[in-house]
C-alpha cells in the first residue's frame, strides 16, 4: 500500500474536530498508541529514510489492545509524509520486539506515546494526535494501491486543510520520533 499523508501542528484540536464533523467526517474511535522504533547496528533503516515500528494500540473505550509491525519506505516528496507502507497485525507486541532483537535489531529511543482520535470521510482518515512531550497534531491520510494516485490524494487533502485554515506550507515532514529526539529526518 501507499500512504499519502499530511501532518500539521495544531493549537485547538477541539475546534478542528468540530470543523471536521461539519465537513462530514465521522468519529471512529479514540486510542492510545505506543510506538517503538527499531534499527540494526549499521542504521540501515533510518539512513535510507525508512522506519521499522512496533505499535501497541489500546482502545480507550473497550481497553482492548492490538499490535502491529510496520515498515515505511522513504518519503515520496518534500512537502508531505507520503510513502510506501507495509503493516501486519501481530499477536503480541512484546514477542514481536523480542523477535526483532533476536534478528539483530535494537529499539531506537524515544518511545512515542500519543492519544489518537480518528475521524473518517470516505477513504480519507483524519487523526487528531496528542503526542506526549510535543502537543497536538492533525494527520490527514489516504491509502492507495500505489504511488501513482499520490498527487490526487494530496490535492484532496489540501482542500480539507484549506477549509480548516491551513495549507501545505504548514505541513511537517518529520516523524514524532524525530521531533521528540530533536532531530530532522
Amino acid at each position: 500500500m501507499f500512504e499519502a499523508e499530511i501532518k500539521i501542528k495544531i493549537d485547538d484540536p477541539a475546534r478542528i474536530a468540530n470543523h471536521l464533523v461539519e465537513l462530514g467526517f465521522c468519529k471512529k474511535h479514540r486510542v492510545r498508541e505506543t510506538d517503538r522504533y527499531f534499527d540494526n547496528a549499521k542504521e540501515l533503516i533510518r539512513t535510507t529514510g525508512r522506519s521499522l515500528r512496533v505499535r501497541l494500540t489500546t482502545d480507550l473505550e473497550t481497553e482492548i489492545s492490538s499490535a502491529t509491525l510496520n515498515l515505511k519506505g522513504a518519503k515520496a516528496d518534500k512537502l508531505t509524509m507520503s510513502r510506501e507502507e507495509n503493516e501486519i497485525n501481530v499477536s503480541s507486541g512484546e514477542d514481536c520486539c523480542r523477535l526483532l532483537s533476536d534478528l539483530g535489531f535494537s529499539a531506537v529511543p524515544p518511545i512515542v506515546e500519543k492519544i489518537r482520535t480518528t475521524l473518517t470521510l470516505s477513504d480519507m482518515t483524519a487523526c487528531l494526535d496528542e503526542v506526549k512531550g510535543l502537543g497536538s497534531f492533525l494527520e490527514l491520510e489516504i491509502l492507495t494501491e500505489d504511488s501513482s494516485k499520490r498527487e490526487e490524494a494530496v490535492r484532496r487533502m489540501e482542500v480539507i486543510l484549506k477549509d480548516l485554515g491551513y495549507s501545505l506550507e504548514n505541513s511537517l515532514q518529520t516523524s514524532y520520533m524525530s521531533l521528540l529526539a530533536g532531530t530532522r529526518e
